[in-house]
Formats: C-alpha cells, structure tokens, sequence
C-alpha cells in the first residue's frame, strides 16, 4: 500500500522541474495520515516502503532519492542523482547533489552542502556552513562544522 499520493494541486516550479508537494495516505512512524509533507518531482524520489519521509519544505527532484528510514526536511534540497537512505537525517538548508549520498545514522543540518560524488556515512555529523565535496568521505563519528571545507 502506497504511503503518499502527489497533491497536483500544490506544485512549485524549480528551474524545469515541476515539484508535487506530498500528503500521507496512510500512519506510520511520527506521520499521520493526511500530514503534507515537502517536495517531490515524482513517486521514483521517496520510497514507499520503510518510513522515510521528506517533510517541511524539503525538495527532492532531478534523479534523487530518499529511501530506507531517512528523513529530509526544513528547507533542505536533494537533487542531481543523489541518495538520502538508512536512518540519515537531512535538515535546515542543507544541498545533497551531483550523486552525493547521505547514509546510515549520518546528520547533515544548518546549511552544509554535500556535493559531487562526496559520501557521508556512520554517524557522521555535517553542519554549520561546512562543504563536502569532490568525492570526499566523512564516516564513522567525525564531526565537520564551521566554515570547514572537506575536499
């Protein structure tokens, strides 16, 4: 049974992609049935299997996908082919794109930006204006804030 439907009738434009906000078809984990949740292009961006969710004002478009128990919300953007999946949580004003991927119990929060092929994984925290890019990999239970650049 599907956990969400696509509500046409709340759409946002982002550059070409046309964005659906979502509604809960059904109860599960914290989400209750008829709570709106944040912005997808289309079903292939949130799994409807496990319990992840994008809420808020979240935006997950161009290829990306959240699955697993993930979270994604505040007004966090996911785009590019990347990945959200695990129990990783993804939050505030945060960018996950070009094939990045946010994994396990990893936390990204408070406007980083985890770009171009770069990986967070483990339990992992990114956040404070931190970037991770270029391929880069943050794991186990390494800490990256402030205005640090991980290349």
């Amino acid at each position: 049974m599907k956990k969400y439907k696509l509500v046409e009738s709340d759409k946002i434009v982002v550059g070409k992609y046309v964005l659906y906000r979502l509604e809960a078809t059904r109860s599960f984990s914290n989400i209750k049935k008829g709570d709106l949740g944040g912005y997808v292009e289309n079903e292939t961006s949130l799994a409807h299997d496990g319990d992840c969710w994008i809420g808020d004002d979240a935006q997950v478009f161009d290829g990306a996908k959240v699955i697993g128990d993930a979270l994604v919300g505040g007004d966090a953007w996911v785009f590019g082919r990347s990945l959200v999946s695990g129990n990783a949580r993804v939050s505030d004003t945060v960018w996950v794109s070009e094939d990045a991927q946010v994994s396990g119990n990893a936390q990204v929060h408070e406007n980083a930006w985890i770009l171009r092929k770069s990986k967070v994984s483990g339990n992992a925290k990114v956040g404070g204006n931190a970037r991770v890019s270029e391929g880069a990999k943050v794991g186990g239970t390494t800490q990256v804030s402030g205005n640090t650049r991980v290349l």
